[in-house]
């Protein structure tokens, strides 16, 4: 009896899965591309030094204080890709169009394992009266440096050209591909 029962919801499920038309199957399937398009950026490693200076302090306390100059030393990553939510998807028989917005910045973010004991670099404090740069002031220097390298990588024009065809490419070659399996001959079309 359970076993009849059984054999039955599974009948029941490989009729509902046979009936979908040919052409909400290629929907389906071309819509995967959404999955799969993290692989369309850019990675930019980069290294960067965040410099400031410790400014010595005023009052009878921070008599004999000297200015602190410091640098970081640090490396990091720029991800430049696409935003897969303006993807937008069309499909007339075997033809696929597919329009690609412009290359964005991902993300920017620091290697944390790059920050070591030696990447921190410190000029001399005075002799009697110490001036020490705390983790405040560290992060306040690496903060300013990641917003100036941001600048950097949005001004480099190149860079998101580069991931814009990237994502193209591999927005082509994966319908294609898709296409072999599937035993359809997709005709391409990209657009900006």
């Amino acid at each position: 009896m359970k076993t009849k029962w059984l054999l039955s919801c599974l009948l029941v499920s490989v009729m509902v899965l046979c009936s979908c038309s040919s052409e909400a199957k290629k929907a389906n399937e071309l819509e995967q591309i959404r999955s799969v398009c993290n692989l369309a950026t850019l990675e930019v490693h980069y290294n960067n030094v965040a410099k400031s200076v410790k400014k010595a302090g005023e009052g009878f306390v921070h008599l004999g204080e000297v200015d602190r100059e410091f640098w970081i030393e640090y490396q990091g990553v720029a991800k430049i890709g696409i935003d897969m939510d303006k993807l937008e998807i069309s499909t007339k028989g075997e033809k696929v169009q597919i329009k690609i917005p412009e290359a964005t910045l991902l993300s920017i973010n620091i290697d944390q394992e790059s920050l070591n004991a030696k990447s921190y670099i410190y000029s001399e404090d005075a002799f009697f009266n110490k001036n020490p740069v705390n983790e405040e002031d560290q992060k306040s220097a690496i903060s300013t440096a990641q917003k100036k390298m941001e600048e950097t990588v949005m001004a480099d024009k190149k860079l998101f050209q580069k991931a814009g065809e990237r994502a193209k490419r591999l927005l082509e070659e994966y319908v294609k591909e898709l296409g072999k399996t599937t035993g359809k001959a997709y005709q391409v079309e990209l657009k900006n």
